[in-house]
């Protein structure tokens, strides 16, 4: 029967660390799993070991925390690898249940995956007839245990929201990737009179389109090129130069628009316009 306790700890601290045995990485899945569901926050290892800590009150690794993230991952959504052996299932049900739907599945001699293309029906039909005849086309990397780039192509509709097209998975953002998107997405909308397709300047966009799309013109999209514009000439955001090129560009929209066929401009405006477009000309060479 203990009669007294002493309450100062003499374990020597060398043999004290924050292991915890008893908190696998499987327990810290299991109890973080939910929130994976329930949300759509992208959690990092860092936010799983504040969690730990706030509602355990345990120090783990980081190395723990990212093996739990997977773990808990992993029991959600399952494997990668089963997930592209399940991506014909998939493109034929998807097809199946949505009539009009585009999907194409390119493989390698070794029957291993290379390119996806998607394009659902209705936002096909859409875009035919009630859509203005503009495209914009980009790519962003994925994160995933493959990696690759996905390709977007958006549309916009009358209230200028994004309207989605289509959507393509490649290995690289490369000539070879950009032709077969572009070649899968001209087969999915057909032809479109006046069709316009706006893009970066990404060189392995400008290499492709016109061989997949010859009488579509091609625009550079003005928020892609405002940005390269401040990072290679390390211009400010309130720079004159960058205020002369918004009211260039806003001009020339105007014009073609026939907004200020019939309007006299001022001297002023009109001297702004054409310094504004020299200036377009010039940061053109510069980002090239």
């Amino acid at each position: 029967m203990i009669v007294r306790s002493t309450a100062v700890h003499k374990c020597d601290l060398r043999f004290v660390n924050d292991n915890h045995r008893q908190a696998t990485a499987a327990l810290v899945a299991t109890s973080f799993k939910r929130k994976f569901k329930d949300s759509q926050t992208i959690y990092t290892p860092s936010d799983i070991m504040r969690y730990v800590k706030h509602n355990f009150g345990l120090t783990i690794h980081y190395s723990k925390a990212w093996k739990a993230r997977e773990v808990a991952l992993l029991s959600i959504g399952g494997s990668a690898e089963e997930a592209y052996y399940i991506l014909p299932a998939y493109c034929y049900g998807f097809e199946h249940m949505n009539p009009g739907t585009k999907t194409h599945i390119q493989t390698n001699e070794n029957n291993h995956f290379v390119y996806l293309f998607m394009a659902v029906g209705a936002c096909i039909r859409g875009f035919r007839s009630s859509m203005p005849p503009v495209i914009a086309v980009d790519a962003t990397n994925l994160k995933s245990k493959y990696k690759g780039v996905m390709f977007v192509a958006n549309a916009f509709n009358g209230n200028r929201n994004i309207y989605p097209l289509a959507f393509g998975i490649g290995d690289l953002e490369t000539d070879a990737s950009s032709h077969w998107f572009f070649t899968e997405l001209h087969e999915a909308i057909g032809e479109c009179p006046n069709l316009v397709i706006i893009s970066d300047r990404k060189i392995s966009i400008e290499n492709v389109w016109n061989k997949v799309f010859p009488t579509t013109q091609h625009g550079i999209c003005f928020y892609h090129m405002k940005g390269n514009m401040k990072r290679t000439c390390k211009f400010k955001k309130h720079d004159q130069i960058l205020m002369h090129f918004e009211q260039a560009v806003l001009l020339n929209i105007l014009n073609r628009q026939g907004y200020i066929s019939g309007l006299e401009l001022s001297p002023e405006v009109c001297k702004d316009a054409a310094s504004g477009s020299l200036i377009v000309e010039i940061i053109n060479l510069l980002v090239k």
